[in-house]
């Protein structure tokens, strides 16, 4: 049985007047015969910014795309997420967040890119790292789905932010640590907030400024939440693992609140939002045919002169919470075709 991972990479080096172009191909492999497989506890996936230069800009966003190729069709689950920041001396603080993201198809890119705005087909985050951010490691029956039959289009998308503009040799990176003995249940991604296509229209979605409490929300009704847990064979419920909230600057407080019977289930880290201190986040609820989810979003545009408009680049601005769940369906969101709460009510 073989697995391989295999990165390729051509990185453009700029120091002060001199340029150098460097070439760099890592692969990692990992053989072994049938026998030796049945004792593969696992292995860790490396994926990371391999000698990128940072240079004198205080706020940008950076891609790398990672192409995988897994050999006789292997199914793996992945079992633990780690963020590891640069430890430079020179670049603390600089990394603002680590995203791991899946694209729906590859991007095309071969190199490092600049990427304020998200690349089409790859909105879904699976770990984001941030300052603070503990490891995830997945519930003893669970993993998340990677090869021919999961994730295996990915992106590395990293925000520096930069204020002194120092410059540097970045090396940050996510670690994956993956198995071929697959667990009894597969986790998957579940999109909370308003509508995407709502949020990315900037004609649609406009936050005024002067604003110190603009809000926006989605609802997760409950026949929707019904429809996906029929969807889980054998199951009348499914449980949340982790809460994911993504916005920018000027988002304060991020909610998705479980409504049952009456009372209210937390889906979100108390709903306050700082950007670069708020990524992934450790949770442990079921989910029940009936319940309802509301996500809301309040923003501060107090320190904007002009509208923010919706969108992936540091100036624009999102409302969404990815969920992790488990036993997976095959509904990846809960916000579009819904109806969608525009509170929009500026005070």
């Amino acid at each position: 049985m073989r697995y391989l991972w295999q990165i390729s990479a051509f990185i453009g080096l700029g120091l002060l007047i001199t340029s150098t172009v460097l070439v760099a191909i890592s692969t990692v492999i990992l053989q072994t015969s049938k026998q030796e497989a049945a004792e593969l506890i696992g292995f860790d996936m490396d994926l990371g910014f391999d000698g990128f230069f940072v240079g004198p800009e205080s706020n940008f966003f950076q891609c790398r795309e990672l192409q995988s190729n897994f050999t006789n069709q292997a199914e793996l689950h992945a079992i633990q997420f780690q963020g590891f920041p640069n430890t430079s001396p020179y670049s603390e603080g600089v990394v603002a967040q680590i995203a791991l993201r899946h694209c729906d198809y590859p991007v095309g890119k071969r190199s490092y890119f600049s990427c304020d705005d998200v690349p089409r087909g790859c909105q879904q985050i699976l770990y984001s790292w941030s300052p603070g951010t503990d490891p995830l490691v997945m519930p003893s029956v669970v993993g998340v789905p990677f090869g021919p039959k999961g994730y295996n289009n990915l992106l590395l998308r990293i925000h520096y932010i930069n204020p002194s503009e120092v410059t540097y040799i970045d090396n940050s990176r996510i670690t994956v640590s993956l198995t071929p003995e697959l667990r009894p249940y597969t986790a998957g991604y579940l999109l909370l907030g308003p509508s995407s296509k709502l949020i990315l229209d900037h004609s649609k979605t406009n936050i005024p400024p002067g604003q110190n409490n603009f809000t926006i929300g989605g609802d997760c009704p409950p026949q929707t939440i019904s429809s996906i847990i029929d969807g889980i064979p054998g199951k009348s419920s499914f449980k949340v693992i982790t809460s994911t909230p993504v916005g920018h600057g000027i988002l304060t407080n991020l909610t998705s609140i479980l409504k049952r019977n009456g009372q209210t289930y937390e889906l979100s880290s108390n709903g306050t939002f700082v950007y670069g201190q708020t990524s992934t986040i450790p949770l442990n609820v079921n989910v029940y045919s009936g319940d309802e989810i509301v996500t809301e979003c309040t923003f501060n545009s107090t320190s904007r002169t002009k509208t923010t408009p919706g969108g992936y680049d540091n100036q624009s601005e999102l409302c969404f919470n990815y969920l992790l769940y488990y036993p997976a369906a095959n509904a990846i969101r809960c916000e579009g075709n819904l109806p969608i709460t525009l509170l929009a009510s500026a005070s």
